[in-house]
């Protein structure tokens, strides 16, 4: 469209301070779901891309989300916060639950799987609770010391009428 634009000097973040505002933001954020879900800074990509995505579908009171502005309709799908306690129907190719037991595991949102061109089919990112029985949930905790891979489900249940997030006493047990 031949629009100029200035470009900022390389190096000096202070000459691009809406990037760099952005930026905060997102770090801010996601520091503040992993203190608020209770889990250590190697759980930080799935923070991030979960406060990220979640920023995005957040209707303001002044304006549409950017999701309802690219989609033309609001977010379908349940607007959970990161490391918030949840019900999820869990995948039979992760593992095969006895027949006696209940079809829901608990587990924690850790986030949305999102489809080619920024679509969403319903597929929620859960991480069963089961995973971080004996675990340490210091801080700083390498990221070896989980082997966590999240469940891709389309059904997931709260459990309450507020939000709940199970490992944030653990993880103040460890790091206060």
């Amino acid at each position: 469209l031949r629009v100029l634009h200035e470009g900022s000097q390389p190096g000096m973040p202070q000459t691009n301070g809406r990037i760099e505002r952005c930026n905060g933001d997102l770090l801010e954020g996601t520091r503040a779901c992993l203190a608020h879900a209770g889990l250590p800074s190697c759980f930080w990509p799935w923070a991030v891309q979960c406060y990220a995505f979640l920023s995005n579908v957040a209707d303001t009171d002044d304006k549409d989300s950017p999701w309802t502005m690219i989609h033309g309709t609001e977010f379908s799908g349940l607007q959970i916060p990161f490391g918030a306690r949840v019900y999820f129907k869990p995948s039979p190719t992760k593992y095969t639950l006895d027949e006696a037991a209940g079809r829901l595991q608990c587990g924690i949102m850790v986030g949305y799987r999102m489809a080619p061109g920024i679509r969403w089919k319903g597929e929620y990112l859960v991480v069963d609770l089961m995973d971080f029985v004996g675990k340490k949930l210091h801080e700083f905790a390498p990221s070896g010391e989980f082997s966590i891979t999240p469940h891709v489900t389309k059904v997931v249940k709260l459990p309450d009428a507020e939000f709940v997030f199970p490992l944030r006493e653990r993880y103040k047990f460890f790091n206060t």
